[in-house]
């Protein structure tokens, strides 16, 4: 009895402080149990798709704090997560192990395959994947010739099963099963693919007939819940294979932890604790370099001396056989023995890439980003979001998180996952949907900002239509000024900015083929997290419609993370990494830069004397080619003073040294800005590691990175403490290669066309990570003078001018 026993009775929530609470009204309760303590909370676990069977009860009791509302709303949330779970303690089971027929080999049998091809025969390859390591060498079997069904489609079947070299008890906790369809004819031609998990989410392995979707493309990345693809028995697809798979006597289940599969006991290494030392630093050094086998052992037979060693976590558990369950659960025992991770964020992100896909694993790096204050959470949340797609089910350790502090947080994580979620087409609708159920009365805000980016949507579409500039901004104040918009909304640019309504004379159509639009905003509140914009209470931001910005948005985060580091290293080089929110496909936001112009039209504004526009672009040409003191004068103009100089100074340095090491490319004098208050910055990031723009086949960017004459004399003899901050910048992007790498590994599954597993070891390059400290610092140095003296630079921005 006592207080579960009510909420089991009534099926309702009870929230109670024991100080008030009427003992007369519940006589049931046994309040002497509860006289020491301040407050107590249970909610029901209700039977999943039911909501009037109670499987259980969670109970929560404080002795020092009143509960919350929102405590009581998280607590909710929490207990639908044990739905699932719970809902599966009544069936009989044998664990993995427990009976002799999980020794036997691991086999399927692929029943029929049905494909629109042109092929007679197919191949049908089929292999266990860890993550993205084979498990087992891959297994092959022809079908017979192919009968047509309907038009190009084919029906194939198959005489022999598949039986793999392992078996049913060693099968990982995350192994999921990858068939391959070619042409018999032309064995390297793929036709189509399909994939599932062994283990359903409730950790029962697959019996009996499944049917799978077969897919056209290319990727072989598991979505977020696999399920997906799993296609009922009434389905009218073309492209299917039906796979059966054994029966067992009992449902067979995973268990995580099994003290009878321990290795037996071993004698530690006799290496000294330099000699570890020595190997985990060449280990360790390049986190792109791929583990040899001796590696590999050497690390499994150093486990034990190398849990003191945070940065020893991952390539240990990168050396552990997952397909040999004794060393499977001695490393689940020396996971949480493991010393806590001195840099929290950036080893749990490693553990939450592809390579790491056993959920065990992947509780523990969630468990060390709990650790993380909400606005360096948001710093990685475009990364942790792809995370979510090498989970092999909706529910996991990572999606609970994110749900958990989003609701916790709403304006300063919840806000942005949500539009993070709403921009992934890859992940389903469900997780976003459910998010929303559980946001309680931030939800109205999110609904808001949802109706005011479809109303954009709308009208961008419509200027796009009109057959002039006149024409569209024409449409575009009409519509904006009989826009019905809500009383207060949000742009996903600035959560904690609320804006009551647009001001249509000030907006505008921008020049570009897309048609970009110039908004202007009025905020309802001061403006708390940016610096309120000169001259005006309005806000400017430029809504984008048919331009993907999730290049520009990726960079821009790693521009900040890169801030962060340095920040923290005692280095703040006035880096403006302006917001960049991708909402959707080829739709997103861009926030305006107050108080700054181009390097391309500061040129053009220091002939702005000149009546004739070709006489003045002609001027404008020399200045940017010759005019070495076009910057300095500019500066001076705008803001008198050191400050500036000193400013523009450090901005410089942290932008060289972040756009060399990025790799970023088409850097014209149009994609440079400088502020009024001496902030040099980049814009437009389109091209990034090492996608630099050619002409006929000639290279028309040979600079490592944007260093002029011009802006050299603009730092007046600040030139040395330029050159230290460069160096000291980049000492520490260095130390910190494995977390920039590992962000940028991540995001590879957004499908950014520029971003590939060949294009990554650029960041490895530039980083100079075969090269000592003092080796890298000279190599940067002259760098630096290759930059200055680029000429090719400076044409470039001449010709750019000369263009426009």
């Amino acid at each position: 009895m006592g207080v579960p026993g009510l909420v089991y009775r009534h099926q309702l929530p009870l929230h109670m402080t024991i100080a008030t609470a009427d003992t007369a009204a519940m006589p049931q309760v046994d309040w002497p149990a509860y006289h020491a303590h301040k407050s107590v909370v249970a909610v029901p676990v209700f039977q999943p798709k039911t909501s009037d069977v109670v499987l259980a009860v969670w109970e929560v009791i404080s002795d020092t704090i009143e509960y919350s509302a929102h405590e009581m709303h998280l607590l909710e949330l929490a207990a639908t997560f044990m739905q699932p779970y719970l809902g599966q303690c009544d069936r009989p089971t044998q664990r993995m192990g427990s009976i002799s027929q999980v020794e036997t080999p691991s086999s399927m049998k692929p029943r029929v395959l049905r494909l629109a091809t042109p092929a007679s025969t197919v191949q049908l390859t089929v292999g266990l994947y860890h993550g993205d390591q084979l498990i087992v060498p891959e297994v092959s079997i022809v079908s017979a010739k192919g009968t047509a069904v309907t038009g190009s489609v084919k029906e194939f079947d198959f005489a022999d099963g598949i039986s793999f070299g392992c078996s049913v008890q060693s099968l990982p906790r995350a192994v999921h099963v990858v068939w391959r369809v070619t042409s018999v004819a032309k064995p390297h031609k793929a036709l189509a693919h399909a994939a599932c998990l062994l283990f359903s989410f409730d950790h029962y392995l697959r019996t009996g007939t499944l049917t799978l979707r077969l897919e056209r493309k290319s990727s072989e990345l598991l979505p977020v819940g696999f399920e997906d693809s799993v296609l009922p028995s009434t389905h009218h697809e073309d492209n299917y294979i039906v796979v059966e798979f054994p029966k067992y006597q009992y449902p067979l289940t995973y268990r995580s932890y099994d003290p009878v599969m321990l290795s037996s006991p071993w004698q530690a290494p006799s290496d000294s604790a330099s000699d570890l030392t020595d190997v985990l630093a060449a280990i360790t050094s390049d986190p792109m370099r791929p583990l040899t086998p001796a590696d590999k052992a050497y690390l499994w037979t150093s486990r034990d001396a190398l849990t003191s060693t945070p940065a020893a976590l991952m390539p240990f558990l990168l050396s552990v056989d997952w397909s040999n369950r004794a060393q499977v659960t001695e490393a689940y025992a020396l996971l949480y023995r493991w010393s806590a991770p001195t840099l929290p964020s950036a080893q749990a992100l490693q553990l939450l890439s592809r390579k790491f896909p056993d959920p065990f694993v992947r509780a523990y790096a969630v468990r060390c980003l709990d650790s993380l204050p909400d606005y360096r959470l948001r710093l990685y949340l475009l990364q942790l979001v792809q995370a979510l797609k090498y989970e092999p089910h909706h529910d996991s350790a990572l999606m609970r998180f994110l749900f958990v502090r989003a609701v916790k947080s709403p304006s300063e994580v919840g806000y942005a996952l949500f539009w993070l979620l709403q921009a992934e087409l890859h992940l389903p609708l469900l997780l976003s949907t459910q998010y929303l159920c559980h946001c309680s009365t931030y939800r109205l805000e999110l609904y808001q900002s949802v109706y005011v980016m479809r109303l954009l949507e709308a009208i961008a579409r419509q200027v796009k239509l009109q057959p002039s500039k006149a024409a569209s901004e024409a449409m575009l104040r009409d519509r904006l000024a009989n826009a019905i918009v809500p009383q207060w909304f949000q742009l996903p640019l600035h959560p904690t900015v609320f804006y009551t309504s647009f001001v249509p004379a000030q907006c505008r159509v921008m020049d570009s083929a897309k048609k970009p639009l110039f908004l202007c905003l009025v905020p309802m509140k001061p403006q708390q997290q940016l610096p309120a914009p000169s001259n005006s209470i309005c806000h400017n931001t430029i809504f984008k419609c048919g331009d993907d910005l999730r290049q520009d948005q990726l960079t821009l985060q790693l521009l900040r993370v890169m801030d962060d580091l340095w920040k923290s290293a005692g280095l703040d080089l006035k880096v403006s990494a302006y917001a960049c929110v991708s909402t959707g496909h080829n739709i997103g936001f861009i926030q305006v830069v107050d108080q700054a112009s181009t390097l391309a039209s500061i040129c053009w504004d220091r002939h702005r004397h000149r009546t004739s526009r070709r006489l003045r672009k002609a001027a404008a040409v020399k200045t940017a080619m010759w005019g070495k003191a076009v910057l300095a004068d500019w500066l001076a103009h705008k803001s008198a003073g050191d400050d500036a100089t000193a400013t523009f100074v450090v901005s410089c340095a942290g932008y060289c040294v972040a756009t060399y090491v990025l790799g970023v490319g088409d850097r014209h004098n149009d994609n440079l800005m400088l502020t009024e208050s001496g902030r040099f910055l980049h814009i437009d990031f389109g091209h990034f590691l090492g996608h630099f723009k050619t002409y006929c086949g000639y290279k028309r960017e040979r600079a490592p990175f944007v260093l002029t004459p011009a802006m050299v004399h603009a730092m007046g003899d600040r030139f040395d403490t330029f050159r230290a901050k460069c160096v000291a910048a980049f000492s520490v992007l260095r130390a910190n290669a494995s977390l920039l790498i590992t962000l940028l590994q991540l995001a590879l599954s957004s499908g950014i066309p520029e971003l590939t597993p060949d294009t990554i070891p650029w960041l490895a390059t530039s980083l100079m990570l075969d090269l000592t400290d003092d080796q890298a610092t000279d190599k940067l140095n002259a760098l630096i003078d290759v930059a200055l003296a680029t000429v090719t630079t400076r044409i470039n921005h001449a010709t750019h001018i000369l263009a426009h």
